[in-house]
């Protein structure tokens, strides 16, 4: 499945994410479900135009993807 990024660069051990670039594959579908957030901002390229525009909910999206990769590298609490 093809999917564009629409949060802001990030890059971890994993990942290595840009804006509006399109990613598919298995690496990126077994991210997507170790990281369940990453989908909000991740989107299936079908989804990409109805969500393109929506900044203050993709921010919060990123938000919560930020708190699930910290909480999975540096455990609870940070």
């Amino acid at each position: 499945m093809k999917r564009i990024y629409i949060g802001r660069p990030i890059i971890t051990k994993e990942l290595n994410l840009v804006p509006f670039r399109v990613y598919e594959g298995d690496k990126v579908e077994e991210i997507v479900k170790k990281y369940p957030a990453l989908s909000r901002i991740l989107v299936e390229t079908k989804d990409f135009p109805k969500m393109k525009n929506e900044k203050v909910r993709i921010e919060t999206y990123f938000r919560e993807f930020e708190k699930q990769v910290k909480e999975e590298n540096y455990g609870r609490g940070v």
